[in-house]
């Protein structure tokens, strides 16, 4: 049945296109979590020294993120930095630097949520993509509706800079060294090994 509406191997693109959608849509509903701050601020100092080499905000012009704080600025982190890894905060400020600083096509807090709305979607795009192989496209719907309208994952897509991001990684993981055993195939199990480390 779902074969005559969506082609099989559309149907994850699909999925995770109207995960996407809905979760951009509903974007404006979602303020900052009570610890974001700290990782917007930390994300942003790490991406300004790889970027510019600079350790404070003296470089920036035009818009200015709320969370380039000159306080929390690179001298501030790379001297103590606790908590977990940077990696989530990285890309984070690097959404809010092309999409709020550079082009001004989201706001500043939004710009940072695209990044957790993207990442959550290619979940959703793996998920449904290894239910179609290993299943079938009956039991793939299953698990988009399982996923996409699971109310935890479903929030937290909107502004959770870590949880729905580590399990994207995991999931990659676990779907790349599927798919490197399946296949045979190194560049796979590279994959497998890169995503793994992201998640750690």
């Amino acid at each position: 049945m779902i074969e005559k509406i969506i082609n099989r191997k559309m149907l994850p693109l699909v999925c995770a296109l109207i995960f996407f959608i809905v979760t951009l849509v509903t974007l404006k509903d979602y303020g900052p979590s009570w610890d974001e701050a700290v990782h917007f601020s930390r994300g942003q100092a790490y991406l300004n020294f790889f970027l510019t080499g600079k350790k404070d905000y003296s470089n920036v012009t035009g818009r200015r993120s709320f969370y380039q704080f000159d306080y929390h600025s690179g001298e501030y982190w790379f001297s103590q930095n606790p908590g977990h890894p940077p990696l989530s905060d990285i890309f984070t400020a690097l959404s809010n630097y092309i999409f709020y600083q550079k082009l001004g096509i989201l706001g500043d807090i939004d710009s940072y949520h695209l990044f957790n709305i993207l990442v959550s979607s290619f979940l959703v795009f793996v998920v449904v993509d290894f239910a179609i192989i290993t299943i079938g496209p009956g039991a793939a719907s299953i698990s988009f509706l399982a996923l996409a309208t699971y109310p935890l994952f479903f929030a937290e897509s909107h502004f959770n800079i870590k949880d729905p991001v580590e399990t994207c990684f995991f999931g990659l993981t676990i779907y790349t060294f599927w798919k490197a055993i399946k296949n045979q195939s190194p560049k796979w199990m590279i994959s497998s090994a890169i995503f793994c480390g992201m998640a750690l």
